[in-house]
């Protein structure tokens, strides 16, 4: 089996761009804190 066939990339970017979605966020908050 192929580990990074179509579906598999599509799943890793997938996750990839909830992780940094989260980060941002979370970033964003630790922010507001310290104004």
């Amino acid at each position: 089996m192929d580990l990074f066939d179509g579906q598999e990339c599509e799943k890793v970017k997938n996750g990839l761009d909830l992780l940094v979605d989260s980060l941002l966020e979370l970033y964003e908050i630790i922010e507001r804190q310290f104004q």
